[in-house]
């Protein structure tokens, strides 16, 4: 094939691609199948979504809602983790600063009374696997004009209590990272195991 006949190929495909003659299989790999969700596609294979028992979204083109869904149970992950390890660095890092935990005695900062209740409540058997002893769901980001603003229920099953909680999570740049931080908890419920 001669260089001409090369450009007339790349310039033919590009051209189907643009007028949406070709289009791209979304990658199911965006689905966070560690977070439970699973994907499946339309019938056509154009689309791709992903569910988590009667949950279920469309991954838009950029993938938008599954990677930050992804990131947020990252750092959800994270906190929990360093809530077993007792290594609450971590946590204070993938909060914002101006976070407000609800308690059963209602919103507080990060401070004293936060902490005792991490450590009085978020214990756990030595050894247990932090992805076992977490679920995320009800995934939203909070306006579609902001992609960096989004809200998740979390449920973390500790070894006496289950606790829930809705939480709202902020896009943040920390020491030159782009992380999902805690901005706040609310709807907090812990009931003993």
């Amino acid at each position: 094939m001669g260089k001409s006949s090369a450009t007339l190929v790349v310039l033919l495909a590009v051209t189907l691609v643009a007028a949406g003659s070709v289009s791209a299989v979304p990658d199911s790999l965006l689905c966070p199948f560690e977070l439970g969700y699973n994907p499946s596609f339309s019938a056509d294979g154009s689309k791709l979504f992903c569910s988590k028992g009667q949950e279920i979204f469309q991954v838009d083109d950029a993938g938008i809602l599954a990677r930050s869904l992804r990131g947020i149970g990252t750092s959800a992950q994270a906190i929990v983790n360093s809530f077993i390890t007792g290594d609450l660095s971590v946590f204070v890092r993938l909060a914002d600063p101006a976070v407000e935990i609800a308690l059963p005695d209602g919103p507080h900062p990060l401070d004293a009374d936060v902490v005792a209740f991490i450590q009085d409540t978020f214990t756990f058997p030595p050894g247990v696997d932090s992805t076992a002893v977490l679920q995320v769901s009800d995934y939203h980001f909070l306006s579609n004009d902001d992609p960096r603003t989004a809200t998740v229920h979390v449920k973390v099953f500790a070894a006496e209590y289950t606790i829930e909680y809705d939480t709202l999570w902020l896009f943040n740049l920390v020491n030159g990272t782009r992380v999902w931080q805690l901005k706040r908890t609310y709807n907090p419920s812990l009931e003993p195991n």
